[in-house]
């Protein structure tokens, strides 16, 4: 538990101290997705509006009683796998199993 501990501190430094220009975000035309739980903290929900307003492309999808130890893909596997299928639809790879995007 205190590699994990150890881990999740670089983590989060390394993400304060990532230099993210949001101009270059916005230029993101690829589709995302972001699968917010309805019991995470406050802040995973601040954070979906924030990438709304930079990535054009965003889709949220809420998630009745999960959180980030409960998440989507574990919780719901069907309804997060015709999420990504969608997703990949729209982005164009032709793949409905994720092929496409692990060869990216």
């Amino acid at each position: 538990m205190m590699a994990r501990a150890v881990g999740m501190s670089d983590l989060h430094f390394a993400l304060r101290t990532l230099d993210l220009d949001p101009e270059h975000l916005r230029a993101f035309r690829s589709p995302v997705y972001f699968a917010l739980g309805t019991l995470s903290h406050p802040a995973f929900e601040r954070e979906a509006e924030r990438m709304k307003r930079t990535l054009p492309n965003l889709e949220v999808e809420v998630y009745e009683g999960l959180h980030h130890l409960a998440a989507a893909q574990t919780s719901e596997p069907e309804r997060f796998a015709r999420a990504l299928r969608k997703l990949w639809a729209r982005a164009g790879t032709g793949s409905t199993t994720g092929d496409a995007m692990a060869a990216t």
